[in-house]
């Protein structure tokens, strides 16, 4: 989906119009960044829940583990916790990304002029930036969406600091 956004900036801007499916694949770039986030967030509740049940020694030792291995599969495993055998272990997602796998390339390249952005924000997301769980309820035709900032997940800081 990020590349397709990618690529489908990049001709937008030598098009001079932004067509409707780039703002549907950020809206669907959202979901899935939104997503890997609270997957991100569960896993560390699960550490804190896991040291509290086996002792900090352990859990360093999970971690550890866990750090060393990265996330990177399809599908989630079970972690044993390094305690007694009837102690269960705990979910660690494979799937999770590092949150800067979302943002878009193109925009760092400084494809986008930084005043067109700027008009786009102030006449369609009406220079609001809306929370994540606001810009998840609203429908892919909706105006508010026709602004790169409104995305911020996907947005790299350096093309946030030229607008």
């Amino acid at each position: 989906v990020r590349r397709f956004c990618n690529a489908a900036v990049r001709k937008a801007t030598q098009a001079k119009a932004i067509p409707e499916s780039v703002w549907e694949g950020l809206l669907v770039l959202d979901v899935l960044a939104h997503a890997n986030s609270l997957i991100q967030q569960r896993t560390q509740k699960e550490l804190i829940v896991n040291a509290e049940h086996t002792g900090q020694n352990n859990v360093n030792k999970v971690v550890s583990r866990i750090s060393g291995r990265g996330f990177g599969g399809a599908a989630g495993r079970q972690v044993d916790s390094g305690a007694a055998p009837a102690t269960p272990g705990f979910w660690v997602p494979e799937a999770t990304v590092p949150a800067k796998e979302f943002e878009l390339e193109c925009l760092a390249e400084g494809i986008v002029p930084p005043d067109a952005e700027f008009l786009l924000f102030v006449q369609n997301a009406q220079a609001k930036v809306l929370a994540t769980s606001e810009l998840l309820k609203l429908r892919p035709h909706d105006a508010r969406l026709r602004s790169f900032v409104v995305h911020r997940q996907l947005v790299p800081a350096s093309f946030l600091r030229r607008v």
